[in-house]
Parts: structure tokens; sequence; C-alpha cells
């Protein structure tokens, strides 16, 4: 058996949310041999930092040639810091599975989007593990939802509604919360809860959200962690709309941001 890897090169994305293709605006090509896109693995740096503001992304994989609609994946993210000095944390990064059967030769392209407005230019990247042998687990695909603020209140925040189309099951659940002005003793704090008219059976989905504890200070950046991600089996229909929620058991200082994210297996696939 083969297993290796291949990378849509670093590129920057610049500082807007524009959806930019990485790897130099060109398409990653499989090998002839390869007949399983197994897994991806988004990376991501700045050079230049923002005061304050936290960088995060998400990273989309598109073909002409093979189905992969949608594969749109959370990057990690990279705290920002104080106005005058400070240094920036980012978590490992994150792994996706795939599972996308290929017949060799096929074309992908990669994009990298910005999910909030920063200084200076982002640099995105992608390693992509392919296999000689076909899929033994279903094709896993990946849809991401909208930033929303936090607010700075002990309470259930609603956020934006999104749609994942051809599923017949959610497997993962995923979620992002990140500071956004750093201040004195500001905690993150909570949980995630998705909820739907459109799965099968009426089963909770909440999960607790990596958590970030307040500092003394302002001048460092924040430890910020990495993407929670729970696996789970949540039959669903074919057409499925997903409510995101966070809750914040601590009120927050000052106001960051929160993204969920799923992972879902299609119909037939």
């Amino acid at each position: 058996m083969i297993r290796t890897t291949t990378v849509a090169k670093g590129t920057t994305v610049g500082s807007s949310t524009t959806k930019t293709q990485i790897n130099t605006a060109t398409k990653v090509t499989m090998p002839s041999w390869a007949r399983n896109l197994e897994s991806i693995e988004p990376y991501m740096a700045v050079d230049v930092l923002d005061a304050d503001l936290t960088a995060f992304s998400k990273v989309t994989l598109e073909s002409e040639d093979v189905a992969l609609d949608p594969c749109i994946v959370l990057t990690n993210a990279i705290s920002g810091y104080d106005a005058t000095s400070g240094q920036p944390y980012q978590p490992e990064n994150p792994v996706y599975k795939v599972n996308c059967p290929l017949k060799g030769g096929e074309e992908i392209s990669v994009y990298g989007t910005n999910l909030q407005a920063f200084t200076g230019p982002i640099y995105i990247g992608c390693t992509i593990t392919i296999t000689d042998q076909p899929p033994t687990e279903r094709q896993r695909f990946y849809q991401v939802g909208t930033i929303t603020e936090t607010g700075t209140s002990a309470a259930e925040v609603s956020g934006t509604a999104y749609n994942i189309h051809g599923s017949d099951r959610i497997r993962e659940v995923l979620g992002l919360v990140v500071p956004e002005i750093h201040a004195a003793e500001n905690a993150l704090f909570g949980s995630f809860r998705i909820t739907s008219q459109d799965f099968v059976h009426s089963v909770p989905l909440e999960y607790g959200f990596q958590a970030m504890s307040g500092c003394i200070g302002t001048v460092d950046g924040t430890r910020i962690p990495g993407i929670t991600r729970f696996e789970v089996d949540v039959p669903t229909h074919t057409s499925c709309t997903l409510q995101d929620y966070c809750t914040f058991d601590l009120a927050p200082t000052v106001h960051g941001f929160f993204i969920s994210a799923v992972g879902f297996n299609k119909a037939g696939r």
C-alpha cells in the first residue's frame, strides 16, 4: 500500500475576507495511482500581527473531476496581543478525514478565506494525504457556519442557520471560540448547541468548547486553544437546516467570536 502526502503550497490570501485560491492559484493534481483522498490538514501563519485581533480562516476544496462539495473546514487560530507588546499563540494543525474515492489524475482547487479582516496578510497552505487503495470508510463532507459575536453576558447567543444538502448522518460536530480585544481577567467558558427540525430523532447536540482562562494583565496574547471536535452519529433528512448557539457560563469582559461546523455523510456515498 502507498500512503503519502502532497501540498497545496502556502500562499497569501491577503488581509480581507475574499475567497482566494492558494498553491499560487494553481490546481493540485492527484497522482495517476491515487484512489483515495484520505485526509486534509490546513495550516496558516501571519508575519505581521494585529493588536487584539485573532486570525482565523476556513479552507475549501473544490473539483470538477470528483465530488467534494462541500469540503469546507476551519483552520487553527492565531491570537492577537496587546497594543504595545506580546506574543501570539496558535494550536496544532487540525486533521480532517475526507475519504474521497479517486481514479487518478483529478485536479483539485484549494481556497483560503479569512473569517475576519486583518491588518497584515495571512498565509494558508494545506497538506493532502492520498493512498493507492480505495476508501474503507464512507466519504465525509464538511460545512462551516457563520462567525457571531459572543456578547458580554452569561447567556446563550444564537448564530446564523446554515444548510447541509444530501446528508444522511452527521458524524462530527466542531466549534471555535476566539477572543477579539484582549482584556484583563477575560475568560471564555461555555458550550455549543446545534438544533434542527431535520434530525430523524430528537437528540441533543451540546458540547463544551475549549475554554480560555483570564490573565492578570493585557500585555500577553491569549493562549488560544484548538478547535473543539466530537465524533457523533446522528441520522438526518437529506436536506438539513442547522441552527447553532453558544452559551457563555461566565460573562466575557469583552466580546469575542464563535463559529460552529459539522462533518457529515451523504446518502449513497
